[in-house]
């Protein structure tokens, strides 16, 4: 196993990269996030009401209870906004904090996500609710997982990563939908810091804007995108050494706008997009992935519980060369062998028409979500 030594609190530390982490399910955060001028579609209870969409006036963002979300967690004290960067005129960044009830003219939103999200945490870590985390918007979703490495001195990097995915979402909410992945990331990142948060994780952030997916990734979280039963894309894990991924937090030398990877591709209708932490790609290969995808319906969330179940049974699975197993044999570890028993978090988004898929599936486009394994 490859280590980094570090420090927290001049107490010399060892931080392995795990060889399991742990799962995340579904907890709502903030309410119903509505995507910039398409916010009264999604409150939509007729046919009528979509046609005489312009004629409606922008609805008003409501704020939910999230004082339960995580258990472990102290209560959140941050003010109603989050700093964000803004690109100007000029094409460079400034801060500047946004409101949740911002409502300043934004390009419409061309493409959303009807989107699902599965987790299976680590039968060792059940008990605490793993380490993984995501969150999902109707244009955006993200995966973190938190480097396990930190339990050895008595941290639980859970706490690290739904922080991260929390201050994720919350910059989604308030940014236009123009900002790149990478300055989501930085403002997540600013949000864990903001609340003295000690750990590292992993993270992916997906976006949708106008004809483009957009993208920051950063270790060995990742994504690919299938297209007419075909890979057409897939990200390629960051890693210091084997089982070492990159890895953003307290005493890592990466950062968002230095490490992440910085991705943009063009999206059609109807391509499918699975997001998923090392659980996933440690145990299933994108094939597997493709195959599984082939016998779900349309429904995000079925393809999601499918290929999480299936990643964990893989898992499992002590004789197979698995992914994970195969990428041990290219490093010299020719006596590795089996699945990588994991959390395993899975978010799938089809991508589609705002107009179609909101008048499709109605309430179910509200859909905004914080989440672990609870």
């Amino acid at each position: 196993m490859s280590t980094a030594t570090d420090t927290v609190n001049t107490t010399e530390v060892t931080l392995p990269r795990p060889l399991a982490a742990p799962r995340s399910v579904l907890s709502p955060l903030f309410g119903l996030f509505l995507v910039a001028q398409t916010q009264n579609i999604f409150s939509s209870k007729s046919s009528q009401e979509v046609e005489n969409m312009a004629n409606v006036p922008e609805a008003t963002m409501e704020d939910a209870d999230s004082s339960d979300m995580f258990e472990n967690e102290a209560p959140d004290t941050t003010p109603d906004t989050i700093n964000t960067v803004q690109p100007t005129s000029d094409g460079s960044e400034t801060a500047d904090s946004v409101g949740r009830s911002n409502t300043q003219s934004q390009p419409p939103q061309k493409y959303i996500f009807q989107s699902g999200a599965s987790a299976i945490a680590h039968p060792n870590k059940q008990d605490k609710g793993g380490e993984d985390a995501y969150f999902i918007c109707p244009s955006a979703f993200g995966v973190a997982d938190g480097v396990g490495g930190w339990n050895e001195i008595g941290i639980d990097p859970s706490l690290y990563s739904r922080k991260l995915m929390e201050g994720a979402q919350l910059s989604v909410m308030n940014e236009p939908p123009q900002t790149p992945p990478v300055v989501t990331l930085r403002n997540a990142y600013d949000h864990v810091t903001y609340h003295n948060i000690i750990g590292s994780t992993t993270a992916c952030i997906v976006k949708l804007e106008g004809d483009n997916l957009r993208a920051a990734n950063l270790g060995d979280s990742g994504f690919l995108i299938v297209r007419n039963g075909q890979v057409i894309y897939r990200t390629k894990e960051q890693q210091f050494s084997f089982n070492f991924p990159y890895q953003i937090g307290t005493n890592s030398d990466c950062l968002p706008e230095s490490h992440a990877e910085d991705i943009t591709l063009q999206i059609q209708p109807n391509d499918i997009v699975v997001a998923g932490s090392d659980g996933l790609f440690d145990n299933l290969y994108d094939q597997e992935i493709v195959e599984i995808l082939r016998n779900c319906t349309d429904d995000a969330q079925e393809a999601a519980e499918k290929i999480a179940h299936m990643a964990c049974k893989m898992s499992r699975e002590w004789t197979r060369l698995s992914p994970f197993a195969k990428q041990a044999h290219n490093h010299g570890l020719i006596f590795v062998y089996g699945g990588k028993v994991d959390d395993i978090t899975v978010v799938v988004g089809i991508a589609g028409d705002v107009y179609v898929l909101a008048y499709s599936f109605g309430s179910q486009m509200k859909r905004t979500e914080v989440g672990s394994f609870i």
